[in-house]
């Protein structure tokens, strides 16, 4: 919900500036279209937020945790076991992502100062390294 109001009061504020640029330094009159997309970018940069953010838990998430486990089990000999450990694991692991990663950045953008946020998602790492460690180093069920 607060994404849409400051996407809004965004918007309006674009609004606000450009009909002031066109009534006040431009000599007078609308031009509605102009108003409407310069206010629309705003809308469309906001929205562009949400899809990034979206895009990158949906897709890339799932993308990198794969990856992540092939190198990992290939790094340490048993790159026979990646497929079984994928079936097994991926699932899992990609909404235990979702789960710590989604709330722990919304929480660092919105409440940690700009000077404490790395700090806040390398905390929030370790937390992760630690359940990633755990979750990828559990026995591999294979089955014949």
């Amino acid at each position: 919900m607060q994404l849409i109001t400051k996407s809004v009061t965004c918007a309006l504020l674009n609004l606000l500036g450009d009909l002031f640029s066109q009534i006040v330094l431009e000599g007078g009159s609308i031009d509605v279209k102009r108003a409407v997309i310069f206010t629309g970018m705003v809308l469309w940069c906001s929205w562009c937020a949400v899809v990034q953010l979206m895009w990158d838990q949906l897709f890339f998430a799932p993308i990198f945790l794969s990856g992540f486990i092939t190198v990992l089990f290939t790094l340490n000999g048993d790159a026979g076991l990646v497929k079984a450990k994928l079936q097994a694991d991926l699932l899992t692991t990609v909404q235990a992502n979702w789960l710590l990663w989604v709330p722990a950045q919304f929480l660092n953008f919105r409440f940690a100062p700009p000077n404490l946020q790395v700090l806040v998602a390398n905390c929030v790492a370790l937390i992760w390294n630690v359940y990633m460690s755990y979750s990828s180093h559990k026995k591999v069920e294979v089955v014949a």
